[in-house]
């Protein structure tokens, strides 16, 4: 990653370590902040088409964090949804349960992301 192209993976890592400080209970934090560190980490020498997936997947990633954290905090506050009658359905924290089948993966991947999510399935008990 160079010049602009390492600006811009510097400015989405710190994005997404602020909403995980802003947005996460303090268990999943840890977790993410450890995983978004490897995965910028091992995509520093990524192809220009690995790259620009990596970044995509990434800001998708970040606006779903966002979004979430928004909707606690507007039911937090009893602030009712765009329906007028409706509360902010509870926060979901489940982007990417089913990542292995929504994006392409190697068998790297699919053995680094099974092992991520044995860990947070302990984490979460």
């Amino acid at each position: 990653m160079m010049g602009n192209n390492r600006a811009s993976a510097l400015a989405l890592y710190r994005s997404i370590l602020r909403a995980h400080a802003k947005s996460l209970p303090d268990e999943m934090k840890a977790l993410g902040d450890s995983y978004v560190k490897s995965e910028f980490k091992l995509h520093k020498t990524a192809k220009d088409e690995q790259r620009d997936r990596f970044f995509s997947e990434w800001q998708a990633y970040l606006v779903h964090v966002k979004e979430t954290a928004r909707a606690i905090e507007s039911r937090s506050v009893g602030i009712a949804d765009s329906h007028g009658d409706e509360r902010v359905p509870p926060p979901v924290y489940n982007y990417g349960i089913d990542m292995q089948n929504d994006i392409e993966m190697t068998e790297e991947q699919k053995v680094q992301f099974e092992k991520l999510r044995e860990e947070a399935l302990k984490t979460g008990k």
